[in-house]
């Protein structure tokens, strides 16, 4: 039988600054949850599968195509640190 995790104990990384200001990451650097003071600014909670509707992506257009690359998050190529401050998503 599986057992199932409620979404309060999804293990998250908390930034938060004096003005109420608070980002949640998941430990792939995928959001959880965005907010200022009681305001919910993504709207939507991630998940650490697929990151939900809160990925960045850097989209390329050319006179022939549009392609697009994933910036953080689970599909994304980049590698996510933090320190008690701050984020960092790196690529290549």
């Amino acid at each position: 039988m599986s057992t199932f995790r409620s979404r309060y104990e999804l293990e998250t990384i908390e930034l938060a600054n004096s003005s109420g200001l608070v980002f949640e990451f998941f430990q792939n650097g995928g959001l959880f949850r965005a907010m200022c003071d009681d305001v919910m600014i993504n709207q939507i909670l991630g998940n650490p599968i697929e990151g939900s509707l809160n990925n960045v992506y850097l989209r390329l257009r050319t006179a022939d195509s549009i392609t697009f690359v994933p910036l953080i998050g689970p599909p994304s190529i980049s590698t996510f640190a933090y320190a008690q401050d701050q984020a960092r998503w790196q690529g290549h």
